[in-house]
């Protein structure tokens, strides 16, 4: 059954082409501010957004894994973004996201200019067996555009990817990027420990 429901989200996902998640977040830390501080969603998405910045010695911008939290990243970098002024990133995936979706709305009335939401949609949970979300047909950008936030933004493609992607990071917020993406993670993936230091690192 597992099987069954990896191919037809894999069909799913040829119909747009997706782009690999490992791009995305190298293409975002090429523009990031040296005090940007990125939240990110449960699974691969924390994974491997750790294993690029250690294994090419980033130093730009701190990061707050969200391990075992699965849906709460937005609520956390909402809580972040409104006692600082620098900018806060979420990155968040489409599984996730519709675990809590009445954060969407949380965001949209008190979100600040700093906040910005970048969404990973592959229309699966592929860090737990790649079981479909059914998010085909839902639109989170008009979702997020109904429910209060300033300016939206999608990539269905790797044309788009740079260009939109800069037009994200320097809108004023509460601002949310949709990306389709690709199922698929960096091969030999860690996983982050210590997460006391993480945390200190990521606060001070």
């Amino acid at each position: 059954m597992l099987s069954n429901q990896k191919k037809k989200t894999k069909v799913k996902q040829n119909i747009y082409n997706g782009i690999k998640r490992e791009l995305i977040i190298r293409e975002l830390f090429k523009r990031i501010k040296k005090n940007t501080k990125i939240i990110s969603t449960t699974g691969y998405t924390s994974r491997e957004l750790f294993q690029i910045r250690k294994n090419e010695n980033i130093r730009v911008g701190k990061d707050f894994y969200m391990v075992g939290g699965m849906g709460h990243s937005l609520m956390v970098s909402l809580g972040h973004s409104l006692n600082k002024n620098n900018e806060v990133i979420c990155l968040d995936g489409d599984g996730a996201l519709l675990m809590h979706l009445g954060s969407l709305r949380t965001t949209g009335i008190f979100g600040n200019k700093n906040l910005k939401h970048l969404i990973f949609n592959n229309y699966c949970h592929e860090s737990v067996g790649g079981q479909r979300t059914f998010s085909e047909n839902i639109s989170f950008c008009k979702l997020a555009k109904n429910l209060g936030y300033k300016n939206i933004f999608k990539i269905r493609n790797k044309l788009d990817l740079k260009i939109q992607l800069s037009k994200f990071l320097k809108s004023s917020g509460p601002s949310l990027l949709e990306i389709h993406t690709e199922i698929g993670a960096l091969s030999n993936l860690k996983r982050p420990q210590n997460f006391i230091k993480i945390k200190e690192r990521f606060i001070n």
